[in-house]
């Protein structure tokens, strides 16, 4: 709160109307059926049930992490689940493969940059305190995320042995999160404030928010469109008055939302 003068100020409300299993909508993209029966078949005849399940768990838990940190672990755990099979496999065209060799060659058909050896050094400083954990160590981890859960996809693509088409159309696609809360955020002038400060810490003003509607549209390419009707109540004790000027509504990164209307947002 920035105060002006003795009896207004600047202020901004929070308010969380819309949490937890009240908007969660199911998967934010729509499943393309070919994909999703090539992928069920050849899970459905893999030898390799237990470790692919695991590899899914971390790849969805990843999908779902909003911190960096988190994002990098989970698909590089991934990356570890699947690797012994993926050597495995390259015996059939390399002798002898190294430990981490079928990797290094899914990464090196991916992209060229970053390397295995990039990632790989980045991981060991990560888990085992090799290096400071400085902003610019923070931005390189998070420059490795994309092509660490691209190498994670195309890892579990080898393992159920897809379509190099199946793999790259799924690679392509941009992680969607799903939505589970939405933040409104109001700024306005407080007008009549008390002299007395104590009064404000007794009753300090509020603003109640509550959803009165909720409808949304999801559209094939995954982008979903939100209408919501929203109530705005200013709450105070005293003779405080309250001005809005500007607000908005705030999701989270990789929602997968395009458009957001408030009919009742003043």
């Amino acid at each position: 709160m920035a105060v002006h003068d003795n009896d207004t100020a600047d202020t901004e409300f929070f308010s969380y109307p819309l949490s937890g299993d009240e908007i969660i909508i199911g998967t934010p993209r729509a499943i393309k059926e070919d994909v999703f029966t090539q992928v069920w078949q050849h899970w459905d005849a893999s030898p390799h049930k237990g470790r692919l399940n695991r590899a899914l768990t971390w790849l969805a838990k990843g999908l779902g992490e909003e911190q960096t940190i988190d994002k990098f672990i989970s698909y590089w755990v991934v990356i570890e689940i699947l690797a012994s099979i993926l050597r495995r496999k390259l015996r059939f065209k390399v002798k002898n493969p190294s430990e981490w060799e079928g990797i290094e060659t899914i990464f090196s058909r991916l992209s060229s940059s970053p390397t295995f050896a990039d990632v790989y050094e980045v991981r060991n400083k990560l888990l085992h305190g090799f290096e400071e954990f400085t902003p610019e160590f923070f931005h390189k981890i998070d420059d490795y995320i994309g092509p660490t859960r691209n190498v994670a996809l195309q890892s579990i693509s080898d393992v159920l042995g897809l379509r190099d088409s199946t793999s790259q159309y799924l690679i392509s696609l941009s992680p969607l999160r799903l939505l589970r809360e939405i933040t409104t955020q109001t700024n306005g002038i407080l007008n009549g404030l008390p002299k007395d400060t104590s009064e404000l810490l007794r009753y300090p003003p509020s603003m109640e928010v509550q959803l009165k509607s909720l409808g949304y549209k999801l559209k094939e390419d995954g982008e979903i469109d939100f209408d919501i009707n929203l109530s705005h109540t200013f709450r105070s004790p005293t003779k405080i008055v309250f001005n809005a000027n500007a607000g908005g509504l705030t999701g989270h990164a990789e929602a997968g939302i395009k458009r957001v209307h408030s009919s009742d947002f003043k």
